[in-house]
């Protein structure tokens, strides 16, 4: 990932390259956790032109494919004809927002109720495919106990999870 940040480095000194306007002051062109990357820069095509070569870059130096199944771009404020345009150029599918990132949705406001519902169909997926198995009563309360209270130990630590008399 260092040769990655590298070539990153090099791509946003280029004059050509513009940065997203809330990471122009700082000049973050990406950023770089677990086995995420993400990549910011303004609408501009010869700027999403540069992020592409320096993927291809990267992808030649190192051997490590993007995966298209597994990224995404995420896009404002253009025209649809815009939106394609570099949508093909990368590669990607677009995205909706929240985005998420280890499970989590990514919002900077209080976490909804509806933010919730990955949550909670996990849980009832484990519950349902617990009940079709040939578990002591025992068992799945170990089950729940361990594995259940542990998702949800997970968002509690990252949100305050909200109250609500509907599902979510």
């Amino acid at each position: 990932m260092e040769i990655l940040s590298g070539l990153f480095r090099k791509m946003s000194a280029d004059q050509n390259f513009k940065f997203h306007w809330r990471c122009k002051k700082d000049k973050i062109s990406h950023l770089c956790f677990t086995d995420d990357l993400m990549i910011f820069s303004k609408r501009d095509v010869n700027s999403i032109r540069m992020i592409k070569n320096v993927l291809t870059e990267f992808q030649d130096l190192s051997g490590l494919y993007r995966n298209p199944n597994k990224s995404s771009i995420f896009l404002s404020g253009l025209l649809d004809a815009e939106k394609e345009q570099i949508i093909h150029i990368l590669g990607f599918r677009e995205g909706e927002l929240p985005m998420k990132c280890l499970g989590v949705p990514l919002i900077s406001s209080r976490l909804k109720a509806f933010y919730c519902k990955g949550l909670v169909d996990r849980l009832t997926t484990k519950v349902r495919h617990w009940t079709c198995r040939t578990l002591s009563y025992a068992g799945r309360v170990q089950l729940i106990n361990s594995v259940l209270f542990s998702i949800q130990v997970y968002w509690a630590s990252l949100f305050l999870l909200p109250g609500s008399n509907k599902k979510c």
